[in-house]
């Protein structure tokens, strides 16, 4: 992984990077980033033209270590399940995330079910919201919007408004942050009205769908994916590099052709073979091309059709059955 490393800039925190594409962009101090270890966290300096070690200290996540999550439905149900009456209605659960060496254990509980209409899948989703880097570029951080006193700075989570977060709260009928959703898995509901899911946070289970569907128009099991923690990062260089990345493709103007743009570049890069994809092989031992369970800030439980129109790895708003947030951490974390 030398070459990643050679041409590769890291942010510290939990926030979601993005991989170096150009190496004369790099050269001409437009930064791009990736998430690394502690051990080789470096950032770019453009007036030395070098890599150096970042000075702040990037937290790690211990073997063992355990993230609880409250499930619980929503003040304003989007979802006509969990109406008065409905078979979600009075639905409410729990989850955790316990790291375990290479792969992350996921288990959800859910209980206060009622007979589901067929076809209906209840599927989980692990959620990250982006956080502005700390390394951000000062040319791109003056550019996020900031419509209130610490809202968009460095260690936030990035919010489109520049308000501050709303996510993870049941009273608001729109989340304000640019969120990387990945597909856990599906619950299967008993008579007793109780559902339970255990996975195993495998590489080919944390993907996220390739923004590039989103452009294009695909929906359906045919959207592709991408490894979760590149998907992070090509949304970071979209939303919070608009003056050092792609600077032409203004992200209010040109919104489509700049993740097009950012996408392609990144997926190049680790595309072995060529296909117009990066699959978990390609990027096995890559640091930071996966989403570590740390990263993951709230959950949610979708009720949607099996055949739904949209990508199936994008959760639907009006498929939303239950939110999930920290339990340490409590609303809107």
């Amino acid at each position: 992984m030398a070459d990643e490393g050679r041409t590769a800039v890291a942010v510290s925190g939990k926030a979601a990077g993005a991989f170096s594409t150009f190496q004369r962009e790099i050269e001409s101090g437009r930064l791009f980033s990736s998430r690394f270890s502690p051990e080789s966290a470096m950032v770019f300096d453009p007036t030395s033209r070098k890599l150096v070690t970042v000075t702040s200290e990037i937290p790690s996540i211990a073997l063992g270590d355990v993230f609880p999550f409250v499930l619980e439905g929503l003040t304003f149900p989007r979802n006509l399940l969990c109406v008065p009456g409905g078979p979600c209605c009075e639905a409410r659960g729990s989850a955790e995330l316990r790291a375990g060496g290479d792969v992350a254990q996921l288990t959800a509980r859910v209980n206060g079910l009622g007979p589901l209409p067929p076809g209906t899948n209840l599927t989980v989703w692990l959620i990250h919201d982006l956080v502005v880097p700390d390394t951000l570029h000062p040319a791109d951080l003056a550019c996020l919007p900031r419509l209130a006193p610490g809202v968009n700075l460095p260690g936030t989570r990035f919010t489109v408004d520049g308000l501050p977060p709303n996510l993870g709260r049941t009273d608001v009928p729109a989340w304000n942050t640019v969120a990387v959703p990945v597909r856990a898995g599906e619950l299967t509901v008993q008579p007793d009205g109780t559902a339970l899911l255990q996975v195993p946070l495998s590489p080919d289970r944390n993907l996220a769908l390739d923004p590039r569907a989103l452009v294009a128009g695909i929906g359906g099991a045919a959207a592709p994916a991408l490894p979760s923690g590149i998907v992070a990062a090509i949304l970071t260089d979209c939303f919070m590099r608009p003056a050092t990345v792609f600077p032409q493709l203004d992200v209010r103007t040109c919104l489509p052709q700049r993740i097009a743009a950012i996408t392609q570049a990144v997926v190049s890069r680790f595309d072995k073979n060529c296909d117009g994809c990066v699959t978990p092989e390609e990027v096995a031992g890559v640091p930071g091309a996966f989403l570590c369970p740390g990263d993951f800030n709230r959950l949610a439980i979708t009720a949607e059709p099996v055949a739904k129109t949209a990508p199936a790895l994008l959760p639907t708003e009006a498929g939303l059955v239950l939110v999930g947030h920290p339990h340490h951490e409590g609303h809107g974390a």
